[in-house]
C-alpha cells in the first residue's frame, strides 16, 4: 500500500509539473486515477475509472501542502488550508468527481474565477516543473521566457496537444510570433508540430515531445 501510495504522489506531482507556470486547480488527484484506470495492466483500456475516497484526497492534500517542492498559491499562501476548508472556499470547483475525464482536467480557461481560484492553484518548484517539461534544470538562454510560456501551455494538454490558434489565445502573445516561437521549440526538439486541418483552415497541432517519452538530450547528464 505504501509503495501504492507513493507511486501516486510522484504521479501527482508530474501530473502538476506538466502544468507549468499555469499551475493546477483541484482535479489533479482525479486525473492520475483516471489516467491510470485507462489501462489494467495488459494495456486494454478499463470500463470505469475508480471513485476516489474523499479521506485519500485530504491525504493527499495534507502531504502536498507540507511538502518542499509544492506550493498553494503562488506565495504560499494556500499551503496552511485543508482540502475541507479549500472546497468550502471555493464551492464553484467540481472536477473532485471520483469519474472525469481527464483529457478536461487541464483545460484552464481565462474568465472571472480565474483570480478567485488562483490561491488554490498548486504549483511545484521551477527545477522540478523544468526537468518534467523539458527533461533539464532551468535554461533561459536554451529557451526563453516566452518560448517557455508556450511549451508550459503546451505540456499541460499532455499527448492530445493544443491547436496553435488556442495556443494564440490561451497565451496572449502575438499571433504573428507564435508560429515562430513553436517552429524553433520544434527545431530545438521540445515539441512535434503535426499539419492539421482546423475549423476550415490548415494549422498545426503543437505536441509535447515528452509525451511520447521522447526527449532532447541534456548534454549537462552525458
Amino acid at each position: 500500500m505504501a509503495k501504492s501510495f507513493r507511486s501516486v504522489i510522484e504521479s501527482v506531482l508530474e501530473e502538476i509539473s506538466l502544468c507549468g507556470d499555469r499551475a493546477e486547480v483541484l482535479g489533479f488527484v482525479d486525473a492520475v486515477y483516471a489516467t491510470q484506470s485507462l489501462h489494467n495492466g495488459t494495456g486494454r483500456r478499463t470500463a470505469r475509472s475508480p471513485k476516489v475516497d474523499h479521506r485519500l484526497k485530504c491525504c493527499l492534500w495534507a502531504w502536498l501542502t507540507r511538502h518542499p517542492e509544492v506550493s498553494v498559491g503562488k506565495n504560499g499562501e494556500g499551503n496552511g488550508f485543508t482540502l475541507d476548508q479549500v472546497l468550502a472556499s471555493n464551492p464553484s470547483q467540481t472536477p473532485l468527481s471520483g469519474e472525469i475525464d481527464p483529457s478536461l482536467i487541464s483545460e484552464n480557461t481565462a474568465g472571472p474565477k480565474e483570480a478567485a481560484q488562483d490561491a488554490f492553484r498548486v504549483f511545484v518548484s521551477q527545477e522540478r516543473m523544468w526537468l518534467t517539461i523539458t527533461g533539464h534544470k532551468p535554461d533561459n538562454y536554451r529557451i526563453f521566457p516566452l518560448e517557455f510560456t508556450l511549451l508550459s501551455i503546451i505540456a499541460s494538454h499532455k499527448s492530445r496537444g493544443v491547436v496553435q490558434g488556442d495556443l494564440v489565445r490561451l497565451s496572449g502573445q502575438d499571433k504573428r510570433s507564435v508560429p515562430k516561437r513553436t517552429d524553433t521549440l520544434q527545431q530545438k526538439g521540445y515539441i512535434e508540430k503535426k499539419a492539421i486541418q482546423y475549423k476550415g483552415a490548415r494549422t498545426s497541432l503543437c505536441i509535447l515531445r515528452n509525451a511520447s517519452g521522447d526527449l532532447p538530450v541534456d548534454p549537462a547528464r552525458e
